[in-house]
């Protein structure tokens, strides 16, 4: 709807597929608009040089939901290295992680700027059950900058108001590995350093990464 062409493009394909009207341009099969406002078509999506399964290393998080415990309890993160060169992630992240009880997880995908400021890409809402749970993240088209970062945060799934900056140095908790597309094969990843894991009571859902 933003682009030169669009409505001609839209009716072309109403015009083939409702009135049998065969179109007159050959239009490409997609047409994706990525983080840097550019669009670029494609016979087919996504494509990528290579499919990376990530390990995220260990850590643990509770889940306390409205209770809103303290952050460095119900939140991991784990960090990529500043990136040499652009990297740009296209398809769909798929992250996985062992859970211990029934609670709720929001995953969230954060560029990191050298300063520290971040913006959030990508998100999934999930309730988890004990046991290895599989999720895919919202499909995307995203270029990290060289000298960013991509930071991987899960938690609990707050319930309303105002959401904490995402800093440099802030400690949010876990995941087991996660999938992305990457259209580089130079992947540097580190986990930042994490809080000993908190003791899991009452109703709260303890989730883990040991392994």
């Amino acid at each position: 709807m933003g682009r030169e062409g669009w409505f001609e493009e839209t009716i072309s394909f109403y015009d083939q597929y409702l009135k049998g009207t065969e179109p007159t341009v050959d239009y490409p099969n997609f047409a994706i608009q990525d983080s840097t406002g550019t669009w670029r078509a494609q016979d087919t999506w996504p494509v990528v040089e290579r499919s990376a399964t990530i390990s995220l290393g260990g850590g643990s998080y509770v889940d306390d939901g409205a209770e809103g415990g303290p952050t460095a309890e119900n939140t991991f993160t784990a960090w990529s290295q500043p990136l040499e060169q652009d990297i740009r992630l296209t398809g769909t992240p798929r992250i996985s992680l062992n859970a211990v009880g029934r609670g709720n997880t929001m995953i969230q995908l954060y560029d990191v700027a050298p300063d520290g400021t971040a913006v959030m890409f990508d998100e999934h809402a999930a309730v988890l059950g004990s046991g290895t749970t599989a999720l895919d993240l919202k499909s995307t088209d995203w270029t990290l900058k060289a000298g960013h970062h991509l930071a991987v945060g899960i938690g609990t799934v707050r319930p309303s108001g105002a959401i904490a900056p995402f800093r440099t140095g802030s400690t949010r908790p876990p995941a087991k590995r996660s999938r992305s597309m990457a259209s580089s094969s130079n992947w540097p990843w580190t986990t930042r350093p994490m809080t000993p894991p908190p003791t899991a009571t009452g109703h709260r859902t303890w989730t883990s990464t040991c392994c």
